[in-house]
């Protein structure tokens, strides 16, 4: 085989000696590793997070996350041949003790001790002989090219980045004026009650029991105690940099398991940066591509568990002895679970389709089996903990594409009908002309993860073969249906496949590694260098024309084509798209055939255009994406978010809020979007009465009376009533029966509504701050 970066497995990872010195050249080694870290510190800095805070989480990291789960994950499946494997694995593992610490100092709660956790794991591997030995600092047998280390690094200082540029600068912190998205504010309030509850309440309405994939929540709430860094600042900065760089390091822990390279991992990061859409169809808004979504944290913390039962899995599939291996699974799909209700059921799916094929070879499938079985029974035993998460859910085929404006323009289906489950069959499809779009948008859907077809060489039949990429294909393909037939008022749906086309990731780079490197057997390093330039510019150019022929295709001002012509213009830019992708393989096939050294520069050129073209183009766009534009007339006033926080530093912590904040735009008017959720997240309390949007009864709701879940009244309206009148009308009675009901603290906004001058009398004045006035109850 010829020697070089992208063909030679050997020079993928090299072997090392056994000097055990700190040279110079490890430590140029490990400078790719730290400049995402610099970087991400430095954009912390920048956008106002105080300097040592970062370090102090960072250390905090390291020391209760990443060295116990490290040492535990060795304990449990062995040292790790490279660097980069052994912590990002070890991390993974460590924040699925970090868990398990946290149910049980909260549950006996001495929470604030939960320091201790980290002792508890530690002193067995310094105190029993037999667990000391994976304590050891000796060299790793294998590690990174260099080459491959900065392209990495190159990777994950962009994923920083973009998260700082799309999350961090919409999200200034306490005590400037506030615009977050609102969810953010939903997800500090969480993060505050899981402090001090493994049972929690919902935080916006503190009569009702929190039942949802919370751990993301949970993390942020153990880092705030152990660092003792305020909550929001972990929230709205520090989380997320640690357990993206860890998703990059299992990136490469993963592909280096199931090829022996470590460079297809860059080709998962830059799926995980870019997404690698190759749908060039502007207006239609295909969802399931992007994996990474920063406002949603339970999102991004479900992909580290998610790439650690990859790993795992990969073993069981392939036959190998996994012994102890089989608890750390185990923890692992119950930390899944509790991370993100959608991932597991599409793993499931995954271990299916593989026992389906094993079962056709006669080979394997009880090692499926058991992969599923153990899945299901995890999925079992949290459902009493995120069963809240499928409320306002029903099943109706290819539901997403009801919610598209073409859709809507072409069969003339009402808007409530679009946001609304009218039966198991999507609205319209018996109308002129549905039945042609809806194969239109499947055929699109099919376009944007073409690259996928670079894996059908791994897909065999034979009992050689791998079962663990038919696993990774039956997750994807298992995430796709479910974001088809299940319907969720909120389009939550969509995380099926948000989490599975990670697995269609993972098998993309597998599939690209074993094209290139049977590929690589027949051309000079050069040669395929320059076949795989020229690969990536053609599909550049051609994603290039159809993205402009998209653009075109729609007016100023309009969501779609003219409806008379949507199925001409939709067809062209599929066409646009595919039409080269199909020349360059008939031109391979047809060279190959006739036995033309050309054929593998067209291979390599057309495989190149087909995973690389669609996640490098992106990336010239980083800097101009915005997830979210902040409305002026959702900004929280300085004094309103410094009347909160008041409340969080001089109120008992399991003490409960009442205010007259309901709705999204302050003002409590009937049927407004009640997704006020920031007085429960920057007080850090629970909260009576405050948005409602979100709460079971409010999506089982959904399009009653012509309104969505969000705009829905409160369910209780006598515990409405009440709450209301302690702020407009308020009466020595009323308040008795608050605070009979836990009620401690009042806050009253007047951009809310009316505060009668006579709750001063009934009700001591804490605090005041503009708008914002702070009353503590008096005990009757």
């Amino acid at each position: 085989m010829q020697a070089g970066l992208l063909v030679d497995e050997r020079s993928s990872i090299e072997h090392q000696g056994d000097d055990s010195r700190w040279s110079a050249s490890r430590m140029a080694r490990l400078a790719p590793a730290v400049v995402p870290l610099v970087l991400a510190a430095v954009l912390c800095v920048e956008y106002d997070t105080p300097d040592l805070d970062v370090v102090r989480y960072l250390l905090a990291f390291v020391v209760s996350v990443v060295v116990p789960g490290t040492l535990v994950h060795r304990w449990l499946r062995g040292r790790q041949d490279l660097l980069v494997s052994d912590l990002s694995l070890g991390a993974a593992t460590g924040l699925a003790l970090q868990l398990l610490g946290w149910f049980v100092f909260t549950m006996l709660g001495i929470s604030s001790w939960m320091w201790l956790w980290t002792v508890v794991l530690l002193v067995p591997f310094a105190a029993v002989p037999s667990l000391r030995r994976h304590a050891t600092l000796s060299r790793y047998p294998k590690q990174v090219p260099l080459g491959v280390g900065w392209a990495m690094s190159a990777l994950a200082s962009a994923l920083v980045w973009r998260v700082a540029h799309s999350w961090f600068e919409v999200a200034p912190l306490p005590l400037k004026s506030l615009m977050w998205y609102p969810d953010d504010y939903w997800h500090l309030a969480s993060a505050a009650e899981l402090q001090r509850s493994v049972l929690p309440r919902v935080p916006q309405v503190a009569d009702l029991s929190f039942a949802y994939h919370w751990f993301a929540n949970a993390h942020m709430g153990v880092m705030s105690t152990l660092t003792g860094i305020d909550l929001p600042v972990v929230v709205a900065r520090l989380w997320v940099v640690p357990v993206l760089l860890v998703l990059v390091g299992l990136s490469v822990a993963v592909m280096a398991k199931l090829t022996g390279a470590v460079w297809p991992a860059l080709v998962v990061t830059a799926f995980l940066l870019t997404s690698g859409n190759l749908n060039g169809v502007t207006w239609l808004g295909l969802d399931g591509v992007m994996a990474l979504m920063q406002h949603s944290p339970s999102q991004v913390f479900s992909l580290i568990p998610m790439m650690l039962i990859i790993h795992v899995a990969t073993d069981v599939l392939r036959g190998r002895p996994i012994g102890r291996g089989w608890a750390l699974l185990f923890l692992i799909l119950l930390f899944t679970a509790g991370s993100k209700s959608s991932v597991l059921p599409v793993l499931v799916g995954g271990a299916l389709l593989a026992g389906a094929v094993a079962l056709l070879r006669r080979d394997g499938w009880r090692r499926c089996a058991s992969l599923a079985g153990a899945m299901v029974v995890a999925m079992v035993v949290m459902a009493p903990l995120v069963s809240g998460s499928s409320a306002g859910t029903g099943v109706q085929l290819f539901n997403m594409v009801r919610r598209f404006p073409v859709w809507g323009e072409v069969t003339g289906i009402s808007p409530l009908e679009a946001s609304v489950n009218t039966g198991p069959l999507i609205p319209g499809l018996g109308r002129p002309g549905a039945v042609t779009l809806l194969v239109l948008i499947l055929l699109a859907y099919a376009v944007q993860y073409l690259w996928v077809l670079v894996a059908l060489p791994l897909l065999s039949f034979r009992r050689e073969g791998d079962l663990t990429a038919w696993f990774l294909l039956g997750t994807g393909v298992a995430g796709w249906w479910a974001m088809m037939l299940v319907d969720q008022d909120g389009v939550s749906q969509a995380y099926f496949m948000r989490g599975a086309v990670v697995a269609l990731h993972v098998l993309g780079a597998w599939g690209l590694h074993r094209v290139w490197t049977r590929s690589a057997a027949s051309l000079r390093h050069r040669g395929f260098a320059i076949s795989a330039l020229v690969g990536v510019a053609l599909g550049w150019i051609v994603l290039e024309v159809a993205t402009a022929w998209s653009t075109a295709s729609v007016s100023a001002g309009s969501k779609a084509p003219p409806v008379a012509l949507v199925d001409a213009r939709l067809t062209v830019s599929l066409a646009l798209v595919v039409a080269p992708f199909l020349i360059g393989l008939v031109l391979f096939w047809l060279l190959r055939r006739r036995g033309a050294r050309a054929a593998v520069p067209v291979l390599v050129a057309t495989t190149a255009a087909l995973v690389l073209a669609p996640v490098i183009r992106p990336m010239i766009d980083l800097g101009s994406e915005v997830t979210y534009r902040p409305a002026p007339s959702l900004t929280i006033s300085s004094s309103e978010v410094t009347a909160a926080r008041w409340v969080a530093e001089h109120t008992p912590t399991r003490d409960v809020i009442a205010t007259n904040l309901h709705c999204l735009k302050f003002a409590t008017k009937p049927n407004c979007d009640a997704r006020s959720f920031w007085v429960s997240g920057l007080a850090e309390r629970a909260v009576l009465v405050e948005g409602w949007a979100y709460t079971e009864a409010a999506h089982q709701a959904h399009g009653r009376n012509g309104f969505s879940s969000r705009q829905q009244p409160f369910a209780d309206a006598a515990t409405f009533a009440l709450n209301e009148s302690a702020f407009a009308q308020p009466t020595s009675a009323g308040l008795d029966q608050l605070y009979a009901r836990g009620v401690r603290w009042l806050y009253a906004d007047r951009r809310a509504s009316t505060v009668s001058p006579e709750l001063a009398t009934l009700a001591d004045l804490r605090f005041r701050a503009g708008d914002a006035d702070v009353y503590e109850l008096r005990a009757p």
